[in-house]
């Protein structure tokens, strides 16, 4: 009877081992067939009298030097020099398109703002890959940079009279811009305006980080960018003491949590757009186990309770990043 048990759990694992890895194929497969299919489509021609035409087939350009780009790195043949001679083309046509279409916006009497306000955030968008296509050609990759800086510069100054908020999008762009050039003050100051203007999501993770460090090592002082997170007290000789007692209490409570809240993580994962992430957590499952039970080991160790366990707000924060942001979390919003 143990012998046909322990065969049933090892099929059972195996089948759900090979399901997976499936799965998984078929997720790669049906993505770069997607990624094939855009790079191979061919690109309509514009109509360089009309602006959105220009802007639509320039930012089509982008997208499809994007996807080449993907499918060199995934078939690893990102050195080939007429992959990337082409991916170059479309690069620059697509930064001369779009140029194109601001200046048509410009000159036209009727010209709404918004259309401007749009093809300006697409140009910021495009110039920020341009490392992506010149990866050995830092002068030509920051002219790029420089030229999206001027553009959205002269938009703002247009417009500055107005309600800023409508522009906290474009103020953002042009604080990453300025990271990207190593213009660290102009960087940290536009991107604490853009935050105070209400742009609260979608922050490039890096950049965030780097704004924390200007926040911490570089003691730069922000107006509008949310305070560093108060540090926990040390813990005391008390805390110490108690730590036999606070042990087994500390430790159950955060396996707990962490076997009640690690199935909604994982199924967040599953349906997310990259389930694979949920499958791997589906394995890894034991060792998180193992790692709440250390968790609840610190804590004993720094006397905090076991009704305030800390795996519970590692859940908080692997669930959604907090919506008022208090305080400067290390999760890009």
């Amino acid at each position: 009877m143990k012998n046909t048990f322990a065969m049933a759990k090892l099929f059972s694992g195996t089948l759900l081992f090979i399901l997976c890895g499936i799965m998984l194929t078929g997720c790669a497969t049906t993505d770069t067939l997607s990624g094939q299919t855009m790079a191979n489509k061919d690109l309509p021609t514009p109509d360089m009298s009309d602006a959105a035409s220009c802007e639509q087939v320039g930012y089509a350009c982008f997208q499809k030097a994007g996807d080449m780009h993907v499918l060199n790195v995934e078939s690893g043949n990102n050195d080939n020099s007429g992959n990337r001679e082409q991916m170059q083309k479309l690069f620059a046509r697509s930064v001369e398109l779009l140029d194109h279409s601001l200046l048509l916006l410009k000159e036209q009497k009727t010209n709404h703002g918004t259309n401007e306000h749009r093809v300006c955030l697409k140009m910021a968008w495009v110039c920020q890959g341009a490392k992506v296509f010149y990866p050995d050609e830092p002068r030509l990759y920051q002219a790029y940079y420089e030229k999206a800086i001027r553009y959205l510069t002269l938009y703002l100054k247009k417009h500055q009279a107005e309600s800023p908020t409508e522009y906290a999008d474009l103020e953002y762009q042009l604080a990453y811009l300025y990271f990207l050039t190593g213009e660290e003050e102009k960087a940290f100051q536009m991107a604490d305006k853009a935050w105070g203007d209400g742009n609260h999501n979608r922050w490039n993770q890096m950049f965030w980080h780097w704004l924390k460090n200007c926040l911490v090592e570089k003691k730069m002082q922000a107006k509008n960018l949310p305070p560093l997170p108060p540090l926990p007290p040390p813990p005391t000789l008390r805390d110490r003491l108690l730590f036999p007692l606070n042990l087994v209490p500390d430790v159950l409570s955060n396996t707990l949590v962490y076997v009640v809240w690690s199935p909604c993580v994982i199924g967040e994962m599953l349906v997310s757009d990259e389930p694979a992430w949920g499958i791997m957590c589906i394995f890894s499952w034991p060792y998180g186990l193992l790692f709440s039970s250390a968790v609840g080991v610190h804590d004993a160790w720094c006397g905090i309770p076991f009704w305030d366990p800390s795996i519970l707000e590692s859940g908080k924060k692997r669930l959604g990043p907090p919506s008022s942001y208090e305080y400067f979390h290390d999760e890009a919003p």
